[in-house]
This record gives C-alpha cells, sequence and structure tokens, in this order.
C-alpha cells in the first residue's frame, strides 16, 4: 500500500531506482499443479523489513442461516429469532440492523439459536461505533478517532461499518484501500448483519509448506452474515 505524494515511498515518486528487479509469481491454487494452494513464489522482502500480504477469494455455499427477523417501520427494532449458520464457535456477538446494535449476552455455538424482542438490549450504531457517551454537562461526546492506534478489533470494526461511524467525517480517513469491507451498504438496503469472533483463525501462512505459526503471533478472524429482514408497517 503506497503512500501519496512525491516523499520517500509516496506513489508519485520522481525516483526510478529499484530495490529488486526480479519479478514474483502468483498462483491461484488447483489440484493438478505443484501450487494446490493459493501461494506467491519469489516474494522479495528486504531484510529488517515487512510485508503486507491481502488475499480474497469468492465461493458457493449451502449454509442456509434460519431466520425470522421482523422490525416495524416506525422504530426499527428486530424481533424475532436467528441461528448461527457456521460450523465454529461466535463471540462477542452483535447483531445490527439499520441504526441499530444489538449485542448478544453470550457465544453463540454452531447451528444455536437466539431470540430478539422489545426486551432485548440494543443501542444507538453509530453511538457504538465512535464510542459516543454524555458527559457530566449532558453533552453527547464522541470518542476521537486514534489514527496511532494498535487496537486491532477496534480497527477492523471500523473497516467493516466506517460508513455507519460516519466516514471520512469522524476518521479523517478516506477508506480508499479496503473500502469493500465496509457493508454498512447491506444496512441501508434493510438487512441484518449477525456479526462475530471466531476463534481459529481461518487461513493459514506457510512457507515452502510448513507453517509459520508461532507461539506470539495474533490473530483475529471476523464473521458477517447477512439476513432477511421482514419490515412491518404500523396499521
Amino acid at each position: 500500500q503506497g503512500l501519496p505524494g512525491t516523499g520517500l515511498g509516496g506513489l508519485n515518486s520522481a525516483s526510478g531506482s529499484m530495490l529488486f528487479s526480479d519479478p514474483y509469481r502468483l498462483f491461484p491454487g488447483r489440484a493438478d499443479t505443484t501450487f494446490s494452494q493459493p501461494a506467491v513464489a519469489a516474494l522479495p522482502i528486504q531484510v529488517s523489513s515487512t510485508r503486507s500480504l491481502i488475499g480474497r477469494w469468492w465461493a458457493s455455499t449451502k449454509l442456509a442461516p434460519r431466520c425470522e427477523l421482523t422490525a416495524e417501520s416506525h422504530d426499527g427494532l428486530l424481533r424475532g429469532r436467528l441461528t448461527n449458520p457456521l460450523p465454529v464457535e461466535l463471540s462477542d456477538c452483535v447483531v445490527l440492523f439499520g441504526s441499530w446494535a444489538f449485542p448478544l449476552d453470550r457465544n453463540l455455538l454452531p447451528g444455536e439459536e437466539t431470540r430478539l424482542s422489545l426486551t432485548s438490549q440494543y443501542r444507538n450504531l453509530e453511538w457504538r461505533l465512535t464510542r459516543r457517551r454524555v458527559s457530566n454537562e449532558n453533552k453527547d461526546i464522541s470518542t476521537p478517532w486514534d489514527g496511532e492506534s494498535f487496537d486491532v478489533p477496534r480497527i477492523l470494526e471500523m473497516m467493516m461499518f466506517h460508513d455507519a461511524a460516519g466516514g471520512r467525517t469522524y476518521t479523517r480517513l478516506a477508506h480508499r484501500y479496503q473500502a469493500y469491507l465496509d457493508m454498512t451498504n447491506q444496512l441501508k438496503m434493510g438487512r441484518a448483519i449477525l456479526m462475530g469472533r471466531g476463534a481459529e483463525p481461518a487461513t493459514q501462512l506457510c512457507r515452502d509448506g510448513q507453517p509459520l505459526a508461532a507461539a506470539y503471533d495474533q490473530h483475529w478472524t471476523y464473521y458477517r452474515v447477512v439476513l432477511p429482514v421482514e419490515i412491518k408497517k404500523k396499521k
């Protein structure tokens, strides 16, 4: 991910020098080739430096989440039931819909059902994302976005729902590189999203077929399931 401008590392830099001239190769992964899994060959990494790797893929699934969610048009509050359709346990679960967030008070096991009702806890989604609170002077105060923070779950939450938090007005960031992660548009289309964190990594990085995992490694794996909602008009 290049930096803007003409400075060191900038995409508009006039410097033509290259540390590495040999190309590296990408393999999408095929069972009838040497690389049965997606792979990168001859990727140059300078000594005492870092390298970011991003992978995206699509697949079809027969997962059929059992879901019966409804919402009244006048308040947007969810009622009904839903299940965790994934084969993994989800923690830190929250259901998002419209401008509301419905945190669940427990983990969801694979196939486990949970219910939402008028007595369920809920909170304004923007307030949740911006960590807004009411001060002693009865003023609404948002926690400023910290661009130097290393709080990965907080960063991922903002990347996944940047527009719902106010977008550039709140973070002062354009969110250009991974804008595809933002699923605020699904909320605007009247769908609900079940979000939770998995304990095990969804992918594994290997070198020459051997896992690179170490005791000091950290990983964050989040799942989001888009669910249909029936909107009922108040009579």
